[in-house]
Protein backbone atom coordinates (compact mmCIF):
# COMPACT_ATOMS: atom_id res chain seq x y z
CA UNK A 1 0.00 0.00 0.00
CA UNK A 2 1.25 3.42 -0.56
CA UNK A 3 0.44 7.10 0.87
CA UNK A 4 0.52 10.35 -0.99
CA UNK A 5 1.51 13.29 0.48
CA UNK A 6 -1.73 13.94 2.10
CA UNK A 7 -1.45 11.49 4.59
CA UNK A 8 -4.51 9.25 2.94
CA UNK A 9 -4.33 6.03 1.02
CA UNK A 10 -5.07 5.96 -2.82
CA UNK A 11 -8.29 5.63 -4.49
CA UNK A 12 -8.90 1.88 -4.71
CA UNK A 13 -11.28 2.33 -7.91
CA UNK A 14 -10.46 1.17 -11.37
CA UNK A 15 -9.47 4.27 -13.29
CA UNK A 16 -10.46 2.29 -16.67
CA UNK A 17 -14.42 2.37 -15.91
CA UNK A 18 -16.61 5.36 -14.77
CA UNK A 19 -16.14 8.94 -13.75
CA UNK A 20 -12.70 8.50 -13.41
CA UNK A 21 -11.97 7.91 -17.10
CA UNK A 22 -11.76 11.61 -17.53
CA UNK A 23 -9.44 12.13 -14.58
CA UNK A 24 -7.01 9.66 -15.81
CA UNK A 25 -6.91 11.60 -19.10
CA UNK A 26 -6.39 14.47 -17.20
CA UNK A 27 -3.96 13.46 -14.94
CA UNK A 28 -1.96 12.24 -17.88
CA UNK A 29 -2.23 15.56 -20.03
CA UNK A 30 -1.08 17.56 -16.85
CA UNK A 31 1.61 14.83 -16.13
CA UNK A 32 3.08 15.68 -20.00
CA UNK A 33 2.99 19.17 -19.70
CA UNK A 34 4.05 19.75 -16.21
CA UNK A 35 7.31 17.43 -16.51
CA UNK A 36 10.40 18.65 -14.85
CA UNK A 37 13.92 18.53 -16.61
CA UNK A 38 16.81 17.62 -13.63
CA UNK A 39 19.26 19.01 -15.48
CA UNK A 40 17.45 22.01 -16.43
CA UNK A 41 16.44 23.20 -12.71
CA UNK A 42 20.06 21.98 -11.56
CA UNK A 43 21.50 24.76 -14.02
CA UNK A 44 18.86 27.03 -13.25
CA UNK A 45 19.73 26.78 -9.70
CA UNK A 46 23.38 26.96 -10.72
CA UNK A 47 23.06 30.41 -11.90
CA UNK A 48 20.83 32.00 -9.54
CA UNK A 49 23.68 31.33 -7.26
CA UNK A 50 26.27 32.69 -9.48
CA UNK A 51 24.48 35.92 -10.22
CA UNK A 52 24.53 34.85 -13.42
CA UNK A 53 20.38 34.44 -14.18
CA UNK A 54 18.50 37.19 -15.79
CA UNK A 55 14.74 37.88 -15.01
CA UNK A 56 13.02 39.14 -18.49
CA UNK A 57 10.25 41.01 -17.18
CA UNK A 58 8.48 41.88 -20.49
CA UNK A 59 8.49 37.86 -21.13
CA UNK A 60 6.91 37.29 -17.38
CA UNK A 61 4.24 40.10 -17.56
CA UNK A 62 2.90 38.96 -21.41
CA UNK A 63 2.92 34.85 -19.96
CA UNK A 64 0.52 36.87 -16.85
CA UNK A 65 -1.06 38.32 -19.78
CA UNK A 66 -1.97 35.57 -21.44
CA UNK A 67 -2.45 33.18 -18.59
CA UNK A 68 -5.63 36.06 -17.15
CA UNK A 69 -6.35 35.86 -20.45
CA UNK A 70 -7.36 32.39 -20.26
CA UNK A 71 -8.93 32.63 -17.35
CA UNK A 72 -11.31 35.29 -18.12
CA UNK A 73 -12.62 33.14 -21.61
CA UNK A 74 -13.73 29.98 -19.08
CA UNK A 75 -14.88 32.20 -16.49
CA UNK A 76 -17.03 34.15 -18.86
CA UNK A 77 -17.30 31.88 -21.98
CA UNK A 78 -18.36 34.29 -25.06
CA UNK A 79 -17.58 37.33 -24.01
CA UNK A 80 -14.95 39.78 -24.49
CA UNK A 81 -12.21 40.68 -21.68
Amino acid sequence: MTVNKTGHEPDQTSKESGPNLGKSDAEHKIAQECSLDPAKIVEVHRRIESGEYTVNARRIAGKLFDLESQLCILDQPGTEC
